[in-house]
């Protein structure tokens, strides 16, 4: 299978019961806890941004489990970034304003990769050419 970025918005969706991608998050990560989308990438920014919402829009205790639930499970890779994808990315948001910093991150580090597909709500990933969003889990993706 090739590999798929989930964006942080997933994973606070899926851990916060009262946000609005809740419904559409929770089975997402549920199909990831499965292994239903093999090994899929965070990056050290995107774990940053999810602990940190989780803990600021939920609770300190619900940002420790997301913790320790993405950090034991065999089907996630938290993917450190380089200075080079680093310094690529300051580029990229000066010119893209759609895009976060940490979203700016994503684009080059997925380039970097080879990688076309990410999951995530987050429409500012529609403004850069070569790269597939998914807001839910692609049936390609499910066993048969």
């Amino acid at each position: 299978m090739e590999p798929f970025v989930v964006d942080s918005g997933v994973f606070i969706g899926a851990f916060n019961p009262r946000d609005q991608y809740h419904k559409q998050a929770a089975p997402i990560v549920g199909e990831i806890g499965l292994g239903r989308l093999g090994t899929i990438i965070i990056t050290d920014y995107i774990f940053d941004e999810i602990l940190t919402f989780i803990r600021k829009k939920s609770s300190p205790i619900k940002s420790v489990e997301a913790m320790n639930a993405i950090l034991d499970s065999e089907y996630i890779v938290v993917d450190k970034i380089t200075e080079e994808i680093f310094n690529l990315a300051m580029i990229l948001f000066e010119t893209k304003e759609h895009l976060s910093f940490t979203d700016a991150i994503t684009v080059i580090y997925m380039k970097s990769k080879n990688i076309t597909d990410i999951i995530s709500f987050d429409t500012g990933f529609d403004t850069v050419e070569g790269l597939n969003r998914h807001i839910m889990v692609p049936t390609s993706r499910h066993p048969p």
